[in-house]
This record gives C-alpha cells, sequence and structure tokens, in this order.
C-alpha cells in the first residue's frame, strides 16, 4: 500500500476544536503589523517633557542675578541640600539669614555686594533664586 498524499487544492481540515469567543490568535491577524504601543511610548514620553519644561523655565527666570549686574543685593532664596546648615553657607558668602522661618531645604539670605550670590553658590547651595521675582510669582507685592 502506498501512502495517499493529501490533495493541495482541498481546503484546510477544520481545526479539532473551535478558540473561544474573543481569543484571537496570534499570527497571521498580526503579521506585517507594528507592535502594539511603540507609538504610545513616544507619545507618553513627550508628554512628560512638555510638562517638566514649563516649570523648569520658570526657575530659570527666576535665576538670582544671571547677567552679573549686581542686583543681588536684595534678598535672595537659597535652596541648599537639607544635610548641609543654612545658615553657615550664608556665612561663609558673608551674609546672614533672614525671615522668620526656614524650610528644610531653602531660606532668604541678604548680602552686602554683587558677588554674594556666586559666593553662596561656591559655599555649597544648590541654586539661588532672586526673592523678589519669586514674591511676584506668589502674587505678592515686591
Amino acid at each position: 500500500m502506498t501512502p495517499t498524499r493529501p490533495d493541495p487544492r482541498a481546503p484546510d481540515p477544520a481545526p479539532e476544536t473551535a478558540p473561544e469567543p474573543g481569543i484571537v490568535r496570534a499570527g497571521r491577524e498580526r503579521a506585517g503589523r507594528e507592535p502594539a504601543g511603540r507609538g504610545r511610548g513616544a507619545l507618553a514620553a513627550l508628554v512628560v517633557v512638555v510638562a517638566l519644561a514649563g516649570p523648569l523655565a520658570a526657575l530659570a527666570g527666576l535665576a538670582a542675578d544671571p547677567a552679573g549686574t549686581g542686583a543681588a543685593r536684595a534678598p535672595v532664596l537659597v535652596v541648599a541640600p537639607p544635610w548641609r546648615d543654612l545658615d553657615a553657607i550664608a556665612d561663609a558668602a558673608g551674609g546672614r539669614i533672614v525671615g522668620p522661618v526656614q524650610a528644610p531645604f531653602a531660606a532668604f539670605a541678604a548680602g552686602g555686594d554683587a558677588d554674594f550670590t556666586e559666593r553662596l553658590l561656591t559655599s555649597g547651595a544648590w541654586f539661588v533664586l532672586d526673592a523678589g521675582r519669586l514674591a511676584q510669582l506668589c502674587g505678592a507685592a515686591a
């Protein structure tokens, strides 16, 4: 007896078990398509970048004396690591802490000359913000 070959023109036999409703088989249905979600990741990254750009731009505008004009004689907001003593940073820069309250990361400080902002940064401050501009941002009269 010779084994019989299936007729190539005959339709595929029906599967022994039909898939459950709602289940899509992978393979032929998705052939040639890009995996789902790849475009969504780029969109999510774009949303995060745009959301962070606004506050960072506002902080950049508050930088104390960015042009080095000597306007840093007015009080400034000193932001430093919480493990550093803000009084010591202000003292080392030749200034003093002003105001009734000191936050864990920041305090208002005043100094006598134009290089005060630069000395605060070299004494350990993360960054220094113009207190007058910050007050305007908060709605207070400067």
